[in-house]
């Protein structure tokens, strides 16, 4: 972030048959999560529905804490925080 700047805002955007999709990236300073929304703007006059698929996917890299000395863990599994909880 630049100097001053508290939060960056990254914006993927796709157009098909009348229908934009934005899937935003928000990165705030001092924060290690990263805020991911989408924005859908159907200009197609049709009705238009849809359905989100995301999956965590870990490249095949061994495990880290395998190679070192002190046998420290890694842990791989993911984490998951909701305003509910």
């Amino acid at each position: 972030l630049a100097p001053g700047q508290d939060q960056l805002v990254v914006d993927l955007k796709f157009s098909e048959d009348g229908v934009n999709y934005i899937k935003r990236f928000t990165f705030k300073r001092g924060l290690y999560d990263v805020q991911v929304s989408y924005l859908i703007d159907n200009e197609s006059g049709k009705p238009w529905t849809g359905n989100l698929f995301a999956q965590l996917k870990r490249d095949a890299s061994s495990d880290p804490s395998s190679s070192t000395a002190t046998g420290t863990a890694t842990y791989l599994g993911a984490a998951l925080w909701t305003s509910a909880e």
